[in-house]
Parts: structure tokens; sequence; C-alpha cells
């Protein structure tokens, strides 16, 4: 071969070479990108889940005290007007009766 071609092919291997070195570095940067949006992505969600868990935490404890409150006024109800009470629980039997003696 002749100094020349060996010239030639010496630039050929060295522009192989620096386009190699080229998307090399092009995938590491894409890599360490994508590391970036994932690890950014990765706390948007737990932030996320940790405000929803606290307002899921929020809602069930105001509905827990809703439903005592609730319940501590039918209790109360029950104990000024018993009669009223039983005479609701009658009609209410009554209607549940009817609605399943008419689906069998």
């Amino acid at each position: 071969m002749s100094q020349h071609e060996n010239l030639h092919e010496t630039s050929i291997q060295n522009g192989r070479g620096s386009v190699t070195d080229r998307a090399k570095e092009a995938l590491s940067d894409a890599t360490d990108a994508a590391r970036q949006q994932t690890e950014t992505l990765r706390a948007s969600v737990k932030d996320t889940w940790e405000d929803g868990s606290e307002q899921l935490s929020a809602a069930a404890s105001q509905t827990a005290n809703h439903m005592r409150d609730n319940a501590q006024m039918a209790t109360d109800l029950v104990r000024r007007n018993p009669g009223l009470a039983m005479v609701g629980a009658l009609g209410l039997g009554v209607l549940v009766g009817l609605a399943v003696s008419r689906r069998s």
C-alpha cells in the first residue's frame, strides 16, 4: 500500500472514530436527560401521591365526624320520641317486607 493510501485509510478511521465518539457522547447525553426527566417525574408523582393521601385522610376524618354526629342526633331523637321511632321502624319494616315479597 502506498503512503497516500495509508493516509487516506487513517483519515477514514479517524473520521469513523470521531463519528463513533460523537454518537457515544450523544447517547450519553440522551441517557442523562432521560434519567433527569425520570427523576423529575418520580418526584412529581411522589408529591402528588402524598397530597392525595393527605386529602383522602382529611376527607375520611371529616366523614367519620359527620357520621358520629348524625348517629348521636338519631339516638337523641329516638330517646326524646320513642313512640315515633317505633312507628317509623314498623313502617320501614312493612315497606321492606312488601318489596321483598314482590321480588319473590
